[in-house]
């Protein structure tokens, strides 16, 4: 049994049992009931917490008939494994308790009063300018749920797709509208804009141009080719549109953003130091910050592209066609001018909630993004941190016990990782390929 959680700021645990333990029937249901009974803390208003609370009672409860099974050294083995059983659930019990004491968000309370009370808890929002990279051939399919979900309590978000339209309240740019037509004429890549263009409709565009492939490149969509156009130009235009902000988050409209956790992140972070951070990857062996999983650029990396080498994407704009990546390009653009990506995977990762390892690399990990989500992934992780407690708050520690062929494992949201938050520090220039897979696809596509 695996159950994941969305990662740091999001309170969270993960349970995960190998057993090969046979019981008989009732005697788990029974033995976790009795517990319950005993130890279950008093909730007047949260009957999901009693579910989560059995869960672990029963995780427990294996756990200890399994290692009094396998303890049959004497009385003192026995009960080591008693005070150890005592320790780990009373450790659960404590959190819960404290969890259900700080509750803020009732059951009874609308979901859109739940939302202003969510946000509300938040300090520093206003520091972040996110910007959402898309297409006209997806935006009406992705866009509304990721800003109802991830982005609800971000207050400065802007749209760049290759397509003006609206979006309920948001105005939606033409992230290539200023690309001169020497570029654009006579260039297959963009055969799709000019049929955006003249369709004009959304929907239109959405059941007619879906599927268009890149003519030199069958294997790839057409609208992916020309997204890599809109990088470097998407960055000047947010610069241009609200200036000076602290941070620019560019992510796609496929990436969850845990809003929480990127909070307490920047407030650790210096916008005045030249600051280029995402999940590292490679293109010919020349690293950049693979653009789904998100690149986070300081004002003072911002101002360097925008302010100090103005016109840095009309430059490129004319070598783009044989290039395969605007995110790449925008690295190699950046190195030019001095600045490299830090590279912060697993805490900005392209994995989704239910594809993220359980290993080493990852385990009690920040998590910061997630991408390749579906807009069912967006409601159910929305829903998730909409009912969790204590949404900004880190104040449960995690706990760890294995004994094999038995592991268990309950990792709770903890201080530990909000203490590795405040110091974040940056993994080297390599980090493993082919599970995450940003290096190795991308290499493959060369």
């Amino acid at each position: 049994m695996r159950e994941g959680g969305a990662g740091v700021g999001v309170s969270y645990y993960r349970v995960l049992i190998r057993s090969e333990i046979e019981l008989p029937s009732g005697v788990l249901k029974d033995a976790s009931q009795w517990v319950l009974k005993r130890f279950r803390p008093v909730s007047t208003h949260k009957p999901i917490r009693s579910w989560s609370l059995r869960q672990c009672a029963e995780c427990i409860l294996i756990f200890g008939m399994r290692a009094l099974r396998q303890l049959h050294h004497g009385l003192l083995l026995r009960a080591v494994g008693a005070v150890v059983i005592l320790l780990v659930f009373l450790n659960v019990w404590l959190w819960h308790s404290r969890s259900s004491s700080t509750s803020v968000l009732s059951d009874d309370v609308p979901p859109d009063q739940k939302e202003d009370q969510l946000c509300a808890e938040f300090t520093g929002s206003d520091r972040v300018l996110v910007t959402v990279k898309t297409g006209a051939t997806e935006a009406n399919l992705k866009i509304p749920i990721q800003l109802s979900t991830s982005l609800r309590c971000a207050p400065n978000v802007l749209i760049f797709s290759d397509m003006v339209q609206e979006i309920g309240d948001h105005h939606v740019y033409d992230a290539l509208e200023n690309i001169p037509d020497e570029v654009t004429a006579n260039n297959s890549d963009f055969d799709i804009y000019r049929m955006q263009q003249e369709l004009k409709d959304p929907q239109k565009v959405i059941e007619q141009l879906s599927s268009m492939r890149d003519p030199r490149m069958p294997e790839d969509l057409a609208a992916w080719t020309l997204d890599k156009y809109k990088n470097i130009h998407i960055v000047e235009e947010a610069w241009k549109l609200q200036p000076n902000k602290d941070w620019y988050f560019h992510i796609d409209a496929d990436t969850y953003v845990v809003w929480p956790t990127l909070l307490q992140w920047i407030q650790k972070l210096d916008p005045s130091m030249e600051s280029f951070i995402g999940s590292m990857a490679y293109v010919i062996g020349l690293p950049f910050a693979h653009g789904g999983s998100g690149m986070l650029m300081s004002r003072a990396v911002v101002q360097n592209l925008v302010v100090k080498h103005n016109g840095t994407a009309a430059k490129w704009d004319y070598s783009m066609h044989e290039n395969c990546c605007g995110d790449w390009v925008l690295a190699q653009a950046l190195k030019e001018y001095g600045i490299d990506v830090k590279n912060a995977w697993p805490v900005i990762n392209g994995e989704t909630a239910s594809t993220i390892p359980f290993a080493e690399d990852h385990w009690c990990q920040p998590l910061v993004t997630m991408h390749h989500l579906t807009p069912l992934d967006f409601e159910q992780l929305g829903r998730f941190e909409l009912q969790r407690p204590n949404k900004a708050v880190c104040d449960a520690m995690p706990v760890s016990i294995q004994l094999q062929p038995l592991t268990i494992i309950l990792s709770i949201g903890s201080l530990d990782i909000c203490r590795a938050l405040q110091r974040p520090r940056f993994r080297s220039n390599s980090r493993p390929t082919g599970r995450l897979g940003q290096s190795s696809i991308r290499q493959g596509d060369i």
